[in-house]
């Protein structure tokens, strides 16, 4: 069993920089993935999805991504040769204008700077993504590992309250037994009223399959839920037939136990 809450984060060194990644989620009823990452690396975005969403299946989750210390690109200088060849023309027909000979020394006439420019190389976050994938996978285990160990406490406990459940739900066949016992004429109207064998049993079976299902792996949050509805279902309907004022309260204590069951299911994946 999982819980929907956590939080992790990792950091790690990526090219030349590092990358802090947090990841936080809460109860969902699917998974609803919020991801913020720096514009730059959209190209990261659909890596970064399919890696989230097939380990982590249920929630609403919000990723962060950002640059602790940028990466840097690769800068290297360039001539300008097209222009170093112009300004070579323009001289020679200068000096020919004027019937002078021109210097040979180009620099004598330009700043260095017009001819030599800084190039930088896209930094191609596609080929980061390995060093990224690390550092994400990092964040979503110590996440998880959060989430499970929550997950262990709400398993726990839920196993405790089934079998306060069940310790209630034979206490009122108990009691409806007598109550039928008590009714002699099978066709009364009374004696069909007070007859919940069959809802009991119903109850009962629900009951074992949501304990069983308590140490299945893998998501398990929506089949505890349709079985809390089933139980819920059969509960009521045993209230109303009840005649029995002991049957009544213990109908009122087993709603409010799987109340408590259904709050607590909300948030486990």
């Amino acid at each position: 069993m999982r819980s929907m809450t956590g939080y992790g984060a990792a950091e790690g060194k990526v090219g030349k920089g590092k990358f802090f990644i947090e990841i936080r989620t809460v109860n969902h009823r699917y998974c609803d993935l919020q991801l913020k990452i720096p514009p730059k690396m959209g190209v990261l975005d659909p890596k970064l999805r399919k890696l989230i969403q097939g380990l982590i299946e249920r929630g609403k989750i919000d990723f962060f991504l950002k640059e602790k210390i940028g990466v840097e690109p690769k800068v290297h200088l360039a001539i300008n040769e097209p222009l170093v060849h112009e300004y070579q023309s323009v001289l020679r027909r200068l000096a020919k204008l004027i019937g002078q000979k021109p210097s040979t020394n180009i620099l004598d006439y330009v700043d260095i700077r017009e001819l030599i420019v800084a190039q930088e190389s896209n930094v191609s976050y596609e080929t980061l993504w390995p060093q990224v994938k690390r550092v994400a996978i990092q964040a979503i285990a110590r996440l998880n590992k959060m989430r499970d160990t929550e997950g262990r406490f709400l398993q726990k406990d839920q196993s405790a309250r089934i079998v306060k459940l069940n310790v209630l739900v034979k206490q009122i066949q108990k009691l409806a037994d007598n109550d039928e016992r008590r009714l002699q004429d099978d066709t009364s109207p009374l004696a069909e009223r007070v007859d919940v064998a069959e809802e009991i049993t119903r109850l009962q079976s629900h009951l074992a399959q949501y304990r069983g299902s308590l140490s299945d792996k893998g998501p398990i949050g929506r089949q505890l839920d349709f079985l809390l509805q089933e139980m819920n279902r059969e509960i009521n309907t045993i209230g109303s037939k009840a005649l029995n004022t002991h049957i009544s309260r213990l109908v009122v204590e087993i709603k409010s136990g799987l109340e408590k069951l259904r709050e607590q299911v909300q948030n486990i994946e």
